[in-house]
């Protein structure tokens, strides 16, 4: 989808307001959610880690179709962590026009292969029967013609980030283990400034953000992780919605500069994960 075709729908979005009254009902206990089951969304790193002893994860994942030239140039960003292992990613899949052999060549390299439905057909009023198809169709065709064990695929997102209740349900019954589609921009959820942002949390009392791209779920779901969809600013408090959804419009220095910024953002404040949530167009 172009940019100025998203950068449209968001301003709508904007101006019509998210589910904020369901956000506003949220209550979670940190004496009955407690590690490693369940986790309240919370400003401070997990487990009562101090910011000293808190890595700062980058979280790096691709959305779409696995293709040669894709696979190609994630296998190229030859990295390590600080303990010397080897930068892994999180690879949300639709199951059209995928390389099955390279999806088993990044498993085997222990890259995470994730679900991003079939052939992204997906909207806020897809019922029980559209999601359940499109998710665990793609999960079984990555499992079977990937050679992925079908355990090993728990982790989803949804196409163009637009989810609804529905979705929801097919993740919880299905045993998935995380869920990454719900936007979490500044001042407008959860997350009060750059330097202070929600952690990942557990959807056992349900969702706690507002929901701007899709329809809040109105049920829990114990176990089922949610991963926030976090969102670039600059210095002048301007949003960059995540690039999983937009297309590169700025230079090679400008979002360099962008990045480093916001890393700064995060290894100054609270050291909420930083995520770098890429499709085909930026790569």
């Amino acid at each position: 989808m172009h940019t100025a075709l998203m950068a449209a729908i968001f301003l709508i979005l904007l101006l019509v307001g998210p589910s904020l009254v369901h956000a506003a009902r949220y209550t979670c206990s940190n004496t009955t959610c407690v590690l490693p089951d369940c986790l309240c969304p919370s400003l401070d790193p997990p487990a009562g880690l101090s910011l000293e002893d808190t890595p700062q994860f980058v979280l790096l994942t691709y959305q779409g179709a696995l293709t040669d030239r894709i696979a190609t140039m994630l296998s190229e960003l030859n990295y390590s962590n600080p303990n010397g292992c080897p930068m892994k990613s999180t690879l949300y899949l639709s199951s059209e026009y995928t390389d099955f052999y390279r999806t088993q060549q990044m498993y085997s390299l222990e890259h995470d292969i994730a679900d991003f439905t079939m052939d992204l057909y997906t909207s806020r009023d897809s019922d029980n029967h559209t999601w359940t198809e499109q998710i665990n169709g793609c999960r079984t065709t990555l499992s079977v013609y990937g050679n992925v064990p079908l355990q090993a695929i728990n982790g989803f997102r949804a196409p163009e980030l637009i989810f609804n209740e529905a979705m929801f349900d097919v993740l919880g019954r299905g045993e998935f283990e995380h869920d990454s589609s719900i936007f979490e921009p500044i001042g407008l959820s959860i997350s009060p400034s750059v330097n202070q942002q929600v952690w990942p949390y557990t959807l056992d009392n349900g969702v706690a953000q507002a929901c701007w791209s899709g329809t809040c779920p109105s049920k829990t779901y114990p176990g089922l992780w949610e991963i926030p969809m976090y969102i670039y600013n600059n210095d002048n408090g301007t949003a960059f919605y995540p690039s999983a959804v937009f297309e590169p419009s700025a230079s090679y220095e400008e979002l360099l500069d962008l990045l480093k910024r916001n890393l700064l953002h995060r290894s100054q404040g609270n050291k909420a994960p930083m995520g770098l949530f890429l499709n085909e167009y930026w790569l």
